[in-house]
């Protein structure tokens, strides 16, 4: 199909390096078809290619015009199929620009991805609800490995404290490796789709001056719960969760985040019958609150507070307000 050729001659391709063009062996790995399931009678591999931990086919079409498997969520310019009238022709999208949606997969989380073999850090597509694929963010090395993550916190250039209902609906970040909250809808699939799901939290540092000299800007904690899930957006996202923990961000049975088991999710413009406060004064944003709030609040306002304020979690009735969280499940 001369797909060398159609890149060289389009302008808006000058920067791209790689190419998707609708290679993959997903479904069985080794078997490489097409996106439209036609068989696979041409190949133009690069050097020890194809790594059998990666399963979607790219181009550098530009170059070489030798092919690899990648991982399937990586962003590389693509190339398109498109028909006028009866003849096909194979062509360029007409601006230079990423892929907005995920490759089809059957995968169903990222502990699919791990238990076929990868072992790799990064952006995977997932379909655990036969809804459609969408990418994510997928640790592969901490614990074990196979951890989807749902929220993350590495700076303070996202605000999460102050979105709306249907932002926390839907999710938001910008980029699936920084800041993100993977969405409520797809944390309920995720959650709902086995009988046993787990939670990982991990946070890092205390901005807090009222508590560093007990838990230093340095600091590092984390818990593990099993029987995580939340409701559907009907049932306003409650959080059912094991009242035991692993780990060393628990350090009593009182404060914890077992106070926030069946508590509804509540957010600035939908309370759900949560107090004004919990988001006016507290800025606790989108979370799991009950008419005390709660003793924890991964999404609060990123900024130095008192305690059990903004962004903090309670450790052992200390409070500290973290530089970074990371939420991360894993089917068990």
């Amino acid at each position: 199909m001369h797909l060398s050729a159609v890149v060289i001659s389009t302008p808006s391709a000058s920067d791209c390096d790689q190419f998707w063009f609708g290679g993959n062996d997903i479904d069985q790995s080794g078997n490489f078809t097409w996106l439209d399931g036609s068989s696979w009678k041409y190949d133009n591999w690069g050097s020890g290619q194809p790594d059998s931990s990666q399963h979607c086919v790219s181009s550098t079409a530009r170059t070489t015009g030798l092919w690899k498997t990648e991982p399937c969520g990586v962003e590389n310019c693509f190339i398109c199929e498109m028909f006028a009238g009866a003849s096909g022709s194979t062509s360029l999208p007409p601006t230079n620009t990423y892929s907005p949606t995920a490759p089809p997969t059957s995968m169903t989380d990222c502990w699919d991805w791990y238990a076929l073999g990868n072992r790799s850090d990064g952006i995977y597509p997932i379909n655990p609800g036969g809804k459609g694929s969408y990418n994510v963010f997928c640790d592969m090395t901490t614990d074990g490995g196979g951890w989807t993550v749902i929220q993350r916190r590495v700076d303070n250039t996202t605000s999460f404290y102050n979105k709306f209902w249907n932002e926390y609906k839907v999710g938001f970040n910008n980029g699936l490796e920084n800041n993100l909250w993977l969405g409520n809808d797809r944390i309920h699939d995720l959650t709902t789709k086995d009988s046993n799901v787990e939670l990982r939290i991990d946070l890092w540092g205390n901005r807090n001056p009222q508590t560093v000299s007990r838990y230093p800007l340095n600091v590092y904690v984390w818990e593990k719960r099993t029987n995580f899930y939340i409701s559907d957006e009907t049932d306003f996202y409650r959080l059912y969760i094991s009242s035991s923990s692993i780990g060393n961000a628990t350090l009593n049975s009182f404060n914890n985040l077992y106070n926030s088991y069946r508590m509804p999710f509540g957010t600035i413009d939908t309370r759900n019958s949560i107090p004004t406060h919990c988001f006016s004064a507290e800025q606790v944003g989108g979370w799991w609150l009950s008419n005390y709030c709660s003793y924890e609040a991964l999404n609060g306002k990123y900024m130095p507070m008192t305690s059990g304020y903004g962004f903090f979690w309670v450790i052992g009735g200390t409070y500290i307000n973290p530089l970074q969280s990371r939420m991360m499940l894993r089917s068990y």
